[in-house]
């Protein structure tokens, strides 16, 4: 029930009550009266009779018109003068007659008995006058006292519903107010409200404003423990980068963007702490997290240098860099080169070679899955090659065959087991432009094409794979010099020397071509016979008695610590080719290749150079005296021929 019905109600029951308690008030009272106003006014008309007949003669005649005229003067039910034997002398009697309802004056019926009065002895008639008034007058004034009370109750209860009212609407503005603090409340709304002055009302709206308060410190505590979850869903949380699903979704998003102009160019890097369990036991959880939150720092600076940059974490030890900025991607690859350089101080020598980059550009419209692979792939070279420097994807190289670790497993076992693998033959002069040997570097071919060693190498490095491809490679090396007679030179991973089976099948396989082995050229990368010395003696140990010559290739970053391998047998090394490119014009790398040769020919090493691609180089390197040469303008007079 509406508390605003309540007052009327109130003052309706009020008037009920009221009304019956003084109706029955009135009746009792009122009535009581009228029954003596009547008995008293019978009596004194019977006493007016009694004293008019008493003066005339005591017949019918005489009589009937006193009787008839105190009958008219007033409304009496019965006039009569009668003997005292009983005989009526005169009588009128009339009709008692009213306007109240029929239940009214049942309700109360007024006791009234006629009155009497004998005539004065004087009188000639012996006798009584008698009269008994009409009720039906009584009752009507009765009625209309009791109408009269029923009209003033009603009008006092509704002034009184009115005043109540009135009164409680100004009770409940109150709790209409903390009505609708209460819907605000269920709006996630939370305002205060003033303090009511009806003393009951204030502890509750006390309590109200203290609720609201808690819950909008709740609402906010959520809002915040939300926004924090968000976050931690799409991005890690060591390092605050984005991870990995919000990473693709942001790299679809800048793709979309770039398929709207296909002559867009950019760049996109991606970066591996290698051997980050390794790390952990080595240095402990704290350093290498340490580790992980320097290098993000990194790549977050370079991403915040320029609008439309991304950098995130993908997984425990990969990180990546887009930049829609940076056409060139030898560009982004200086800058992360430029960024990373100082945490080498911070975490010791060395630690830019246990941060392989691959670095990739890419084109408006280009598929994410093309450009990821791309990207693993020349990750993969940058991690295999170990030189502490980034590797930069050729767009224009066949894209890698598979895209996962189990589909390059089974495209590569696959191959082997058909033997579709090959060598080439790029050749290596003396200053003279005389034959050292060919350079031999594997092939093999995968869904009708021939994937480079710098596609798939990374890949059977993971697999294991290197120890067979490497031994394929040998043999077919062995059986080109049984065929032309000319030396070869193939590449051995630094993987194969650990396998035990690999060293026991590759000098059995010597062993087998014995001839032939005098002219095989066995070259290593630098990096691999650094990290493990042993087994490159191994190696030598197995090959230099079957006239093998041993060799490092991409060599001079190491430099330093090849002194004592001489001993063990090693022959000649190869200069990276990121050393001698632009030798001719670059005096710092002019005279660092200068104290490289002359530390070689101080050990008794051969020095070749690699990657000479332009004419001024190549005269450059001849000034230096390298002792060979290798690249797209070293060539021979005949065409090489392919296996």
């Amino acid at each position: 029930m509406a508390l605003r019905v309540l007052p009327w109600l109130c003052a309706a029951l009020a008037t009920v009550i009221t009304f019956i308690g003084g109706t029955l008030i009135c009746l009792h009272s009122a009535g009581g009266e009228i029954e003596r106003q009547l008995q008293a006014r019978d009596r004194d008309a019977a006493m007016l009779l009694a004293h008019l007949a008493a003066g005339v003669e005591p017949t019918r005649e005489a009589l009937s018109p006193l009787v008839q005229q105190l009958f008219e003067s007033g409304r009496y039910a019965l006039v009569r003068v009668e003997r005292d034997s009983g005989e009526i002398v005169a009588q009128r009697v009339g009709e008692d007659t009213t306007r109240v309802p029929y239940w009214f004056s049942s309700l109360r019926p007024l006791a009234v008995t006629p009155a009497s009065v004998e005539l004065p002895p004087q009188a000639a008639l012996r006798g009584t006058a008698t009269v008994l008034g009409a009720r039906g007058e009584a009752h009507a004034a009765l009625w209309d006292t009791v109408y009269g009370l029923l009209l003033v109750c009603t009008l006092a209860a509704f002034v009184a519903g009115l005043l109540a009212a009135a009164l409680m609407r100004r009770l409940l503005a109150p709790l209409d107010t903390l009505a609708d603090q209460a819907r605000a409340f269920a709006d996630l709304r939370f305002p205060r409200q003033p303090l009511p002055a009806t003393d009951e009302l204030r502890p509750l709206a006390t309590a109200m404003n203290a609720l609201g308060e808690r819950l909008e410190t709740e609402q906010a505590e959520q809002h915040a423990r939300i926004g924090e979850l968000h976050h931690l869903a799409g991005h890690d949380e060591l390092t605050g980068l984005p991870n990995r699903s919000r990473f693709l979704a942001m790299l679809d998003a800048t793709l979309d963007l770039a398929s709207a102009n296909p002559d867009l160019r950019g760049s996109m890097a991606m970066l591996r702490v290698a051997n980050l369990d390794r790390l952990n036991r080595s240095f402990g959880r704290n350093a290498t997290d340490k580790l992980l939150v320097d290098v993000a720092a990194r790549l977050r600076a370079i991403a915040s240098a320029q609008p439309g940059r991304t950098a995130a974490r993908l997984n425990g030890c990969d990180f990546a860099l887009i930049a829609p900025d940076v056409e060139r991607p030898s560009a982004l690859a200086s800058e992360l080169s430029s960024a990373l350089a100082p945490l080498e101080s911070l975490h010791g020598e060395g630690l830019m070679k246990r941060l392989p980059i691959g670095v990739v550009g890419y084109a408006g419209g280009e598929p994410r899955e093309r450009l990821l692979a791309r990207l693993d792939s020349a990750l993969a070279s940058a991690e295999y090659a170990r030189r502490g420097a980034a590797h930069i994807g050729d767009p224009e190289t066949i894209l890698p065959a598979r895209t996962d670790l189990a589909g390059w497993r089974e495209a590569l076992e696959q191959a082997l087991e058909a033997g579709k693998l090959r060598i080439d033959a790029f050749p290596v002069l003396d200053a003279f432009g005389h034959l050292l040997h060919f350079e031999a570097p594997s092939r093999i071919l995968i869904d009708d094409l021939w994937y480079s060693a710098e596609a798939f190498l990374a890949w059977a490095e993971r697999l294991g794979l290197t120890s067979r491809i490497d031994l394929f490679a040998q043999r077919l090396a062995l059986e080109r010099i049984e065929r032309d007679g000319r030396p070869v030179g193939i590449n051995v991973s630094a993987s194969s020397l650990r396998d035990a089976h690999f060293l026991e099948t590759f000098r059995a396989t010597l062993e087998a071509h014995r001839d032939a082995a005098a002219s095989l050229w066995i070259e290593l990368p630098e990096q691999g016979v650094v990290a493990d010395l042993a087994a490159f003696r191994a190696l030598c140990a197995i090959a230099r008695p079957f006239g093998c010559r041993l060799g490092l290739e991409h060599a001079g970053r190491e430099f330093g610590q090849l002194g004592g391998l001489h001993d063990a047998g090693l022959d000649y090394v190869k200069i990276d080719a990121g050393l001698v490119r632009n030798v001719a014009s670059n005096p710092d790398k002019h005279g660092f290749l200068v104290r490289i040769c002359e530390l070689a020919r101080a050990i008794g090493l051969m020095v070749i150079a690699e990657g000479v691609d332009h004419l001024d180089d190549l005269e450059a390197v001849r000034q230096l005296e390298f002792d060979g040469m290798t690249g797209s303008v070293v060539r021979l007079q005949e065409n090489p021929r392919n296996e």
